[in-house]
């Protein structure tokens, strides 16, 4: 079963696109009429940077569960369908124990070589809805 934020990422993604174009436009039309740089025009190019920064670094998550091991891919929101090695990918007998707090799940995995050694990972859950949430903590709870 996958779990993914995709869909909302998406929506992200085309609104900032919209929010470049529509900065673009009136920086040209601003130029156009003015025909010199001053403050408006600085302040846009900062907030055009701001936004091309966050557009960059978009990425959705998505989670997998075979029945066998426990998947976490991160991918970039123009990756296209390339192939994406995985963040994290443990068998299921190894979920420690799992929690929820601040948006964030946290996922406490025993070593495979050492039983004493516990590993924490920390995921952040933005972007998924309480449906989604409640989705992958039950679904946690049932391998576990």
């Amino acid at each position: 079963m996958k779990i993914s934020n995709k869909k909302y990422i998406e929506n992200l993604g085309v609104f900032l696109m919209l929010c470049i174009l529509f900065i673009l436009s009136a920086l040209g039309l601003h130029f156009l009429i003015f025909k010199k740089i001053n403050g408006p025009i600085i302040g846009s190019l900062v907030l055009l940077a701001f936004i091309l920064i966050i557009l960059s670094k978009l990425n959705y998550t998505e989670f997998e569960n075979s029945g066998f091991v426990i998947t976490v891919k991160k991918r970039h929101l123009f990756s296209g369908n390339s192939f994406v090695f995985p963040i994290i990918e443990f068998p299921v007998q190894l979920l420690q124990k799992f929690y929820h707090k601040d948006g964030y799940l946290y996922l406490f995995v025993v070593s495979t070589n050492d039983e004493s050694k516990v590993h924490c990972r920390r995921l952040l859950l933005y972007g998924f809805t309480q449906n989604q949430r409640t989705e992958l903590l039950t679904l946690l709870a049932v391998t576990n």
